[in-house]
């Protein structure tokens, strides 16, 4: 059934004129029935609806390059996946890799408990005894931690790294409490819960106690897209400690929640929410950082996506003047996942040279 999902397309004008084709379809057949056929009228006329919403939605899918195929919009897996943290004689080979979810408790933030996408690269399964160097990829707004495998397309691109190139874990944990009204930028807030701190303690420690990783800076990195972007950008230079590598997709510069009522007052409250933006808005204290800490920072943009660009331009100076090693790359696209999934074959084996190899 999976296979046959999968090749059901929902990205482009076919599939949308076919369900458009469809709601026509239907919409006649019920004009045609309209005087003898009361109940199959309206049965019709149901589907005449049921699928014209679903052309609209199939042509904002396509736009944004969101759901690939049926299986995509079903949740139904098209990647290897296994259960549990993939340790012990029974555990098989993945020759592709595979997808396991690790439960992260809130023991520091109390943010929620939420299960995090793990994905293992092929030599985590042939090498039991060593240890692997671990990227944590931050979704957008509004967006789940799956996003990175079926709309951008990120187990192959995880396999073709570990391939190609130094194996890495990628860790793909939730950064927002309600997917469909939250707005944290994975900050500490009043308003959305200690995100930063679920992401930079509680992520990171349920991941260093259940997999076989290197539990320093110089073998991890942090990024992610859009709101996920500006989440890495900020919380790899507040965190150098944490993380080495940093990875930004088309992520904002300064703290700005975009669909919270209220912005930054909103999302950080108190008399000094000003303030506390402030020190989350990586454009405003980057040059009291020394880059000769680190880390090292990818700065991608779609290159039709002019806004991100001006701001990515205006602080890539002065990454520069501070000592950073910074990247910085624009790929056809807007801000969508035509160009994140361009962006992420693009930085992944870049941040991967840079963190500390597989180690026994």
């Amino acid at each position: 059934m999976t296979d046959v999902l999968s090749k059901i397309p929902l990205v482009g004008w076919g599939p949308i004129l076919t369900i458009a084709a469809i709601a026509v379809s239907c919409l006649i057949i019920a004009v045609l029935l309209w005087r003898g056929h009361k109940v199959w009228r309206w049965v019709f006329v149901l589907l005449f609806l049921v699928f014209g919403v679903g052309a609209v939605g199939d042509y904002v899918n396509t736009k944004f390059a969101y759901y690939d195929n049926a299986a995509d919009l079903l949740g139904i897996p098209t990647y290897p996946t296994v259960d549990g943290t993939a340790s012990g004689p029974e555990v098989q080979p993945q020759p592709n890799g595979a997808v396991t979810q690790v439960s992260v408790p809130d023991s520091a933030s109390k943010f929620g408990t939420f299960d995090a996408q793990v994905w293992l690269p092929p030599q985590y399964f042939s090498n039991p005894r060593q240890h692997f160097p671990v990227i944590y990829l931050l979704h957008g707004n509004p967006g789940q931690p799956t996003d990175w495998l079926t709309a951008a397309g990120g187990a192959a691109t995880f396999l073709s790294v570990a391939q190609g190139g130094p194996p890495v874990i990628v860790v793909m944990p939730e950064d927002i409490q309600n997917n469909l009204t939250g707005d944290s930028l994975c900050v500490d807030s009043p308003a959305q819960g200690n995100a930063e701190t679920y992401i930079t303690k509680d992520v990171v420690a349920a991941i260093d106690d259940k997999l076989r990783t290197i539990t320093n800076a110089k073998g991890r990195g942090i990024g992610g897209l859009s709101m996920g972007g500006f989440c890495g950008l900020n919380l790899g230079l507040k965190h150098p400690d944490l993380y080495s590598v940093v990875i930004d997709l088309s992520g904002e510069t300064a703290s700005e929640p975009d669909t919270l009522p209220g912005g930054n007052q909103a999302l950080y409250g108190g008399a000094d929410w000003q303030a506390k933006a402030d020190a989350n808005s990586p454009i405003k204290y980057v040059s009291t950082l020394d880059g000769r800490k680190g880390p090292a920072i990818y700065l991608g943009s779609g290159s039709g996506d002019a806004p991100i660009i001006a701001q990515m331009q205006a602080i890539l100076p002065t990454l520069q003047a501070r000592g950073f090693t910074v990247e910085f790359r624009q790929l056809p696209g807007a801000h969508e996942y035509t160009y994140w999934s361009a962006g992420l074959k693009d930085a992944l084996p870049w941040a991967a040279q840079k963190l500390s190899p597989a180690s026994p």
